[in-house]
């Protein structure tokens, strides 16, 4: 049962159920203190009536199996098996979470021309500018992977936001 609507009221905001069955939402909604229009084919976005602005919120929540980084780390995790390499491990991620960001491409492209767009949610990967040779070279993990996901989001305009505050990857991680 979805407490988006017990919460909203209880921050006397705005909601929206994402209620469609697909590889991109589990148990998703969305808040927001403005107004709330309609919502994207897929249902991962609605646009956001902010007075003077065309305004979208995606709101996702893909897959966490398999996971890559734990089959890079050789971590038990059902029956996934281990990987070992990047390219392996770009691949598994593509072949996981791949119908969801489809889905997600798609939606997106309700709000072209918008004066924003927000995607947020639960990945269930990490990003390409996280796990990068010069991470690897610090130990945080085995290789360098170019993950999918974030790659897909920001090939439409999007930037990742944590990256663009904090651009060194090592100093800052991105956990």
């Amino acid at each position: 049962e979805s407490v988006a609507a017990k919460l909203a009221a209880a921050l006397g905001v705005h909601y929206y159920d994402q209620a469609k069955t697909n590889d991109a939402l589990w148990a998703n909604a969305i808040l927001s203190r403005y107004p709330i229009g309609a919502a994207t084919p897929n249902d991962l976005g609605v646009a956001i009536d902010v007075p003077g602005r065309r305004v979208f919120a995606f709101n996702i929540h893909f897959t966490d199996f398999p996971y890559q980084p734990y089959q890079v780390f050789g971590i038990p995790y059902g029956d996934a098996p281990y990987l070992k390499s990047g390219a392996e491990a770009a691949q598994a991620a593509a072949k996981a979470r791949g119908t969801g960001v489809a889905l997600l491409v798609e939606d997106l492209k309700a709000a072209e021309g918008a004066d924003a767009a927000f995607v947020f949610g639960d990945f269930n990967e990490p990003s390409h500018r996280d796990w990068t040779a010069a991470t690897a070279a610090a130990g945080r993990h085995p290789f360098a992977v170019e993950f999918p996901t974030a790659r897909a989001v920001e090939a439409r305009g999007f930037v990742d936001a944590y990256r663009a505050v904090h651009p060194d990857e090592v100093a800052k991680p991105g956990y």
